[in-house]
């Protein structure tokens, strides 16, 4: 791109589109370690709309189309940038309501009512990253809404340790196409070693042909994407690798993720198995249930609080722990001391059982306000080694729960809790960084 081309281009687009185009391609960089630059180009489509495209390719492929208006002369552009673009776009975009871009020779100004700030461009050729040659095997097209509802649904049982990146199973959640009486369904599955939880939303259109392998998909990732999806619809298409082998031709490689805002996500997927084995063991299990238990969300997180006031004492294995007292349901913090007696119906009997309070509390949080715990049984894998595991099932999505008398389970807890405390510091961060700016 010679200099004088530089010099010719210049645009305005609408602020808004800008600053969301911005924020999520730097999420998609913050989870890698090499991929830390973004890419904007100016072009025209097919159809001769001039469009600003501004694209990253870090943990997920993340691209943005938006229409501008040339100011001046026309030309097209196609440069690099570092994260600090979103630092200059956060500081420039209240002043104003339109932006405009202006490309010079080594640098990007953007300018926004009376404040204007620069970006280099890194020293490279300037193109935008290159995806391989894929083809598509089909697509699944659903609410977002119900996407987002069953990825939150699961989130809880993905393992937050270190060990789940060299177990990626233990990292990722499951997507799995499934058909039944009343049509087409995705099946979304989270595990860790001390959880399994499944949740099936409805979808809209599929055009999946035959059987395709369940998906397994890096959970951080796949959140991420979710949460920034605009409008009604997203359409899941899941992609192979083009190649002459018609085995690596029918194997699914990649999700590409649309929504109808102009955003378009890659995402490849781990070659793992597990999703649709997972599942068979929570239904494996619950077959041979000998106690069920229904109560209400609000009276068992209540329960919950109370049985959860328990000294930190790293000697302790601190737990909840769930039995049957003169005719209710009793939880209870690990040494019995705190406990609270919750109004329900069961039948069936059980052994008192400890679980993590961490991964129960969220588990019933995200099932529905009327939950059915499930345990006491011997069927199944999980049954014949374990016969105290806990499923919580309500109308959003069912999850298995290992007793806290194992050192994964321990570990997950204490991890689980430190993720969580630093999302939360995270997310406090980012809310003060995009003060001002409004999604």
């Amino acid at each position: 791109i010679q200099e004088d081309k530089f010099m010719s281009v210049r645009v305005s687009v609408e602020k808004e589109s800008l600053v969301k185009a911005v924020r999520r391609c730097v999420s998609a960089l913050n989870g890698s370690a090499t991929a830390q630059k973004i890419n904007f180009f100016v072009a025209r489509n097919k159809q001769g709309v001039l469009k600003l495209g501004i694209v990253a390719n870090g943990t997920f492929f993340a691209n943005f189309l938006m229409d501008v208006e040339a100011i001046g002369a026309e030309g097209e552009i196609s440069v690099n940038l570092s994260k600090d673009i979103l630092t200059v776009v956060n500081a420039v975009a209240p002043l104003g309501e339109e932006v405009e871009l202006s490309f010079e020779d080594s640098r990007v100004g953007v300018s926004c009512g009376q404040g204007t700030a620069y970006v280099n461009y890194i020293n490279d050729d300037g193109k935008m990253p290159e995806i391989p040659p894929m083809i598509p095997l089909g697509s699944i097209t659903l609410s977002i809404a119900d996407f987002k509802k069953g990825i939150n649904s699961v989130m809880h049982a993905v393992d937050p340790h270190e060990k789940a990146h060299a177990y990626g199973w233990n990292n990722c959640i499951g997507m799995n196409p499934v058909t039944d009486e009343s049509g087409s369904k995705l099946q979304l599955i989270g595990s860790s070693g001390a959880a399994i939880a499944s949740s099936t939303v409805d979808v809209a259109k599929s055009t999946i042909k035959g059987e395709i392998p369940a998906l397994t998909v890096p959970s951080d990732s796949l959140n991420s994407i979710a949460s920034n999806l605009d409008g009604e619809k997203v359409s899941v298409n899941i992609m192979a690798k083009k190649s002459d082998n018609l085995a690596e031709a029918a194997q699914p490689t990649a999700l590409i993720i649309m929504d109808g805002e102009g955003a378009s996500y890659i995402v490849f997927l781990l070659q793992q198995k597990y999703p649709v084995e997972v599942v068979n063991n929570i239904n494996d299990y619950a077959k041979g249930a000998e106690f069920k238990v229904t109560a209400k969300k609000a009276d068992l997180i209540n329960a919950i609080k109370v049985a959860n006031i328990q000294k930190t004492d790293a000697k302790i294995k601190l737990g909840v722990g769930i039995s049957v007292n003169d005719g209710k349901l009793r939880i209870d913090s690990f040494n019995s001391e705190n406990y609270a007696d919750v109004d329900s119906t069961f039948n069936g009997i059980m052994d008192r059982t400890v679980l993590a309070p961490y991964f129960l509390e969220r588990s019933i949080c995200v099932a529905g306000d009327d939950i059915t715990l499930l345990t006491n049984s011997k069927t199944g894998r999980v049954g014949e080694n374990c016969s105290h595991v806990f499923i919580i099932r309500g109308e959003n999505c069912q999850t298995l729960l290992v007793p806290i008398d194992t050192a994964a389970v321990e570990e997950s807890l204490r991890k689980a809790t430190e993720k969580a405390k630093k999302a939360a510091k995270a997310k406090k961060e980012e809310e003060n960084n995009l003060e001002g700016i409004e999604d």
